[in-house]
């Protein structure tokens, strides 16, 4: 059996507009039916990339391939509308003056006539449109509006989709069960995808694997456990929730920090010396043990506001120093279970868990 070739492969590319470098030296494949999210700070480079992939944008240098023919080099490329791809965007661009199956239709002109109609209705009965068919883009919801681009682009059968930014136009509420719907229909269509976003939540419910990137190169690259559990710098660290950051140290395998000392942990290795310590907010927990709670570290905590937000608890605190003649600990925040009240004013074990602590060596 002879595996298939990626449905998309940058090799060595770059790209720079005028003098300004936009990205240097990307390397990546995108299997069949696989959700990669490239992820990001704006002018990082990952919507050049995008550009690169749709033939918007040529590189300077390096190749890029679908299903393992190329259609980029240096200076040239295959004309957008000559590659295999969809493209799905912030604006969906739908026609105002069509209905939903016409707006779907349009798009297969490549197709037999009657062929294109039993795929737009197919498509529409997919994202649970069926009975909207006749209607026009100004009446629908923004998340319906979304799903009908999401249709459009899936009836092409592409190679691969390319999507920018798809959701930023949905109200929050809508985002998280719209995009559970996409990543659902393209799983179903078997749709290779890339999907460009500045929203770490976005890329960890949607892609099968993540790159992260900054100033036009790759930081990281693994599955969303990697960047949650396993980050390799203080950005990445950072980029994925809320954090704290403090001074430590490290010495002879166990990690010292104003809220107390403990092993370093298995499969981090850290320089021996000073250390900067990010802590996630999760990584705190009130009143009663976290599983196995010998083994975790706990500190006495003075609770300065508490209040439930997005479905967790927000605690502000302040560490309580452990001698008379120490100064007041810093203030911190914790993001824990929302049925743990930690009434303010009180002082309360607060205990720490190590998978969520992540110590960098200085320098």
């Amino acid at each position: 059996m002879i595996d298939s070739p990626p449905a998309l492969s940058f090799r060595e590319v770059s790209h720079r507009y005028g003098k300004t470098p936009s990205v240097a030296g990307i390397s990546f494949d995108l299997a069949p039916g696989e959700i990669l999210c490239l992820l990001g700070p704006s002018g990082c480079g990952k919507t050049t990339l995008l550009r690169l992939a749709s033939g918007l944008e040529v590189p300077d240098r390096g190749e890029i391939l679908m299903n393992g023919r190329k259609v980029a080099q240096a200076g040239r490329g295959v004309a957008p509308d000559k590659r295999p791809i969809a493209m799905v965007f912030q604006d969906y661009a739908l026609f105002p003056h069509l209905n939903v199956l016409q707006n779907i239709v349009f798009g297969l002109s490549r197709i037999e006539p009657t062929e294109r109609y039993r795929r737009a209705r197919e498509v529409l009965a997919q994202v649970g449109l069926a009975a909207e068919k006749d209607r026009f883009p100004h009446t629908l919801s923004g998340g319906q509006q979304q799903r009908v681009a999401l249709a459009r682009a899936v009836a092409l059968r592409p190679a691969v989709m390319l999507m920018d930014e798809p959701f930023s136009n949905l109200d929050a509420n809508l985002r998280f069960s719209v995009r559970e719907e996409t990543r659902r229909i393209l799983q179903e269509e078997g749709t290779a995808t890339v999907l460009v976003t500045h929203d770490s939540d976005e890329a960890t419910q949607l892609a099968d694997r993540i790159l992260l990137m900054e100033r036009g190169g790759v930081v990281q690259e693994g599955i969303p456990d990697d960047f949650l559990f396993r980050p390799v710098n203080p950005f990445t660290a950072r980029f994925f929730g809320e954090t704290h950051s403090l001074r430590g140290s490290v010495e002879g395998g166990v990690l010292h920090t104003v809220l107390g000392s403990w092993p370093v942990g298995e499969g981090r290795e850290v320089r021996e010396g000073p250390v900067e310590v990010i802590f996630r907010e999760q990584a705190f927990q009130f009143r009663e043990p976290l599983p196995d709670g010998p083994r975790h570290p706990s500190f006495q905590a003075r609770v300065l506001d508490s209040r439930p937000i997005g479905g967790r608890r927000m605690t502000r605190f302040r560490v309580v120093p452990t001698g008379e003649s120490e100064p007041d600990g810093p203030i911190l925040r914790a993001s824990h279970r929302l049925t743990t009240p930690v009434p303010p004013g009180e002082t309360v074990p607060c205990w720490i868990d190590p998978q969520l602590v992540f110590p960098f060596a200085k320098g």
